[in-house]
C-alpha cells in the first residue's frame, strides 16, 4: 500500500463515528480476489461445508437473521446469527442470562468491522452457536432475545450448501492467528475473506494491522459472503 493509499485509510478511520463503544470485543474482515489466494502465505489447510437455511424470498436474512451449519472432518455447529445493521440493538436481558447459562451452546454479542476504502463500518451482532447439527430450543429462545419480527424458525427452509476451506494466516500481533476462508458455490463461482479477531475496543488498529500484512490489494467490490451465498445482492456488512 502506497503512502497515498495509507493517509486515505487513516483519514477514514479517523472520521469514521458508526462503532458501538459498548462492544469490546469481535471480527474485522476483509474480501480479496480469489485469484489471489497463492500470492498470501497461509497454512494448516481444512476443509468443510457450510448450509444456510433460508425461505424462498429470503424472510429471514431480510430480518437480519442468519441460520446456517457448518461441518468439517473435526467437528460441526448449528448456529442463529442476528446483526443489527441499520439501528442499534435492542435485547431482552431475561433471555440473555438465560442463553448464556444454556448448556446447549454458546451466546455471543460481538462487532463485526469490514473493510471498505470509502467507509468501513461496524455491524453489531449476537449469536446462538450449539455443537452438531441439530436445533435446541434455545434456537428460538435466540429470536425473541433479540426481539425478532420472526417468532419461531420457519418449517419450510431452502439449505445452500457451499464447500469451505480455511487456513491459518502466519502473521504475529494479533489476538489470534488471522484466518482465511474461502467459500465455493455449485456453480464453481468462489470469495475469499481475511479476518482477525480484536478485543479491548481496537477493530480500526486490527483492520488496518491486516491489510497492511497482506502484500495483495482487497477486491473492488466488498461483498457480504452469507449474501453471496443467499444469492442477495448486498455490500459489505449486511
Amino acid at each position: 500500500m502506497d503512502m497515498k493509499s495509507t493517509l486515505i485509510f487513516i483519514l477514514l478511520f479517523l472520521s469514521y463515528s458508526n462503532l458501538s463503544l459498548a462492544s469490546t470485543k469481535g471480527e474485522v474482515k476483509i474480501i480479496y480476489p480469489c485469484e489471489s489466494l497463492n500470492s498470501i502465505p497461509h497454512e494448516k489447510e481444512v476443509k468443510g461445508t457450510v448450509t444456510f437455511l433460508e425461505t424462498k424470498d429470503s424472510t429471514l436474512y431480510k430480518n437480519g437473521i442468519i441460520l446456517r451449519k457448518r461441518k468439517n472432518a473435526k467437528e460441526s455447529d448449528t448456529t442463529i446469527k442476528m446483526r443489527w445493521s441499520d439501528t442499534k440493538p435492542t435485547i431482552d436481558s431475561a433471555i440473555e442470562t438465560q442463553l448464556s447459562n444454556s448448556v446447549n451452546g454458546e451466546l455471543k454479542c460481538e462487532l463485526d468491522m469490514n473493510y471498505d476504502p470509502k467507509a468501513p463500518r461496524g455491524v453489531e451482532s449476537c449469536s446462538f452457536k450449539s455443537e452438531g447439527l441439530e436445533f435446541f430450543r434455545e434456537h428460538t429462545d435466540f429470536l425473541r432475545m433479540v426481539k425478532s419480527k420472526i417468532t419461531e424458525i420457519p418449517a419450510s427452509l431452502i439449505e445452500y450448501t457451499l464447500k469451505t476451506t480455511s487456513w491459518k494466516l502466519p502473521l504475529n500481533g494479533f489476538k489470534k492467528r488471522p484466518e482465511l476462508e474461502m467459500w465455493v458455490n455449485n456453480k464453481g463461482q468462489c470469495v475469499l475473506e481475511a479476518s482477525a479477531k480484536f478485543d479491548l475496543n481496537n477493530p480500526k488498529e486490527t483492520l488496518m494491522a491486516l491489510k497492511t500484512a497482506i502484500s495483495v490489494q482487497p477486491a473492488p467490490q466488498q461483498i457480504s459472503k452469507t449474501a453471496w451465498a443467499l444469492g442477495v445482492s448486498k455490500r459489505s456488512g449486511k
